[in-house]
């Protein structure tokens, strides 16, 4: 029989005796969790009395049924699923205590609200978890006053021109949806983005070409697919029809049927590599439609979005060697270790 244990840090502190034990049992296995307090002192300056904030520790173990790993699932895989499912499980329980008590100060928690590295048992052998492998590879960075004018300039330019702000607010937070694995809400973020980004395009298109603001008003009201495959595809002298072969068919069928899907169709769950996808055909229609603007003169090239800018967390895009490199600096595993 398996038995897995593993330490879960939250962020906040429940209101729970420590050492209380808790069981659930469900159709694919037990969850038997522990819970401790834990304080940590914090000074906001050298004068000041220390202030000590707590936090739960859920100790938890679980015990799969027989028949909830699939039989050709390797070990790293296993660990995978089950980091989420104790996440789900603890966002169950934290659900349960709202409602229950009233607590509405508690918040759901995501993979990005856990400690970098777990520690994970399974009968007897331990291994360390990365949970968040793209944060090992993260360079830090210290602004400077060069820095802070930068922000300060990106501030003013939001202020005078609110649209841009709000194509950047849900594009950048869909970004920090995906890093965070709420994949619902990056998708919501990453469409209202696109269109606002379209609305915008036109009214740039029809200000430069000197059409009155009462008109402007009045087409701000066409139909949004009316908006791209015939306003739009007319003034860049390009095809944007849904069904054509392209960056925007890419975009209609993957992150447009995806948003429709959850906000019509009541769609509760959106994988990582759905998620991901989404992301990547938004990119490339966004700078499709953004080179088409840069060849008719109405943006010049600075407008595109920078590709390399964004790190994904997704099998595939991140330097497993790298990885294990800045792990061995750190000491958090031995030197002489090996890739198998």
């Amino acid at each position: 029989m398996k038995q897995y244990s593993l330490d879960i840090l939250l962020p906040f502190k429940l209101p729970i005796e420590d050492d209380i034990k808790f069981v659930s049992g469900y159709f694919f296995g037990e969850f038997i969790t522990t819970f401790h307090t834990y304080g940590k002192e914090i000074k906001y300056s050298g004068d000041d009395t220390p202030v000590i904030e707590e936090s739960t520790c859920m100790s938890i173990v679980f015990v799969p049924k027989d028949d909830f790993f699939k039989d050709e699932v390797t070990k790293e895989d296993s660990y995978r699923v089950l980091v989420l499912k104790c996440i789900e499980y603890i966002n169950k329980f934290i659900d349960a205590l709202r409602t229950c008590f009233g607590l509405d100060y508690l918040y759901n928690i995501t993979i990005a609200d856990l400690p970098q590295y777990l520690i994970i048992d399974l009968n007897g052998e331990s291994c360390l978890y990365l949970t968040k492998p793209q944060e090992v590879l993260r360079k830090e960075i210290l602004l400077s006053t060069e820095g802070m004018k930068r922000l300060g300039n990106t501030l003013h330019t939001w202020e005078l021109y609110p649209e841009q702000f709000l194509v950047d607010k849900f594009f950048d937070s869909a970004k920090s949806h995906l890093y965070r694995e709420q994949h619902l809400d990056a998708i919501i973020d990453l469409q209202t983005s696109f269109e606002i980004f379209i609305r915008n395009t036109h009214r740039l298109i029809l200000t430069k070409q000197g059409v009155s603001t009462e008109e402007i008003e009045k087409v701000s009201s066409y139909a949004f697919r009316n908006v791209i495959e015939q306003h739009l595809a007319k003034q860049l002298g390009v095809d944007l029809r849904f069904n054509t072969l392209g960056p925007i068919k890419n975009w209609y069928e993957i992150l447009y049927n995806l948003r429709n899907q959850i906000v019509h169709q009541g769609r509760t769950y959106v994988t990582g590599n759905e998620a991901y996808d989404a992301y990547d055909v938004y990119v490339a229609a966004r700078n499709y439609i953004s080179d088409a603007l840069v060849a008719k003169g109405y943006l010049d090239h600075n407008g595109k979005v920078d590709l390399n800018l964004f790190q994904k967390n997704v099998n595939g895009s991140i330097d497993i060697n790298e990885i294990v490199k800045s792990l061995k600096e750190r000491g958090l595993i031995d030197n002489d270790l090996k890739l198998e």
